[in-house]
């Protein structure tokens, strides 16, 4: 069974990348928290139980560059298309099923997000169609497939609250079935960044510590 797992990932240029939490703890800061989550999660999401593919934005040459230093030998990059967030996760889908009987994508904002969790995803994808991984802002840090279902991202409200439900009730018009992983939450604004301090803090997250060890050391250096 060949598995394929996407990381949607943005270049972590200031300005560029978190700008809401860069208006609130100022955008090179916010960057470098940027640069944390995503190279603490190719850190943690490397694995011989499935295929890599780092699905960068934007699409230029310095972007390229700057992630085939990231990447390893056996990852994959993909610029993504400028198109729209349901484009592009249809487009990678598209891609990725052309070889592989499952697909995981993730984003890069979720710096709880563990390699058990993509493991669980995979896991499920052999008794349902679709798994997500709910965030608590109304989204979802994880959606898998195991079969192509491109009508699943048209005509979703991105960016609200309500990504999560439309994306339920379409799996049902679609009639697949789903499961649900564990609630994580993205890191969009100050608040969150203290929410994720204290989550590091707890002493049963000290597996998660050391799975976010750039960010555990980014929030030492900034109270």
């Amino acid at each position: 069974m060949s598995q394929q797992l996407i990381l949607f990932a943005r270049h972590p240029v200031p300005g560029q990348t978190k700008t809401r939490l860069g208006a609130g703890i100022g955008m090179e800061r916010a960057a470098q928290f940027a640069e944390a989550f995503l190279l603490d999660l190719l850190d943690e999401l490397r694995s011989d139980a499935w295929h890599r593919t780092i699905a960068f934005s934007p699409k230029t040459a310095a972007s390229r560059a700057w992630f085939a230093e990231c990447a390893v030998a056996e990852d994959t990059l993909w610029p993504q298309p400028p198109q729209s967030l349901g484009s592009r996760l249809n487009s990678a889908c598209e891609q990725a099923f052309t070889h592989a009987d499952r697909v995981v994508i993730v984003g890069a904002d979720c710096p709880l997000l563990t390699a058990g969790l993509v493991h669980t995803a995979f896991e499920q994808l052999t008794h349902h169609d679709c798994v997500l991984g709910p965030a608590s802002d109304g989204g979802y840090y994880l959606i898998g497939l195991r079969r192509p279902l491109p009508d699943l991202f048209t005509d979703i409200p991105w960016s609200t609250a309500q990504v999560l439900p439309a994306t339920l009730a379409r799996l049902v018009q679609l009639d697949a079935t789903h499961w649900l992983l564990p609630e994580r939450f993205d890191i969009d604004n100050i608040a969150d960044l203290e929410r994720l301090r204290d989550a590091l803090c707890q002493t049963e997250n000290a597996a998660a510590r050391t799975t976010c060890r750039r960010t555990s050391v980014l929030l030492e250096r900034h109270p």
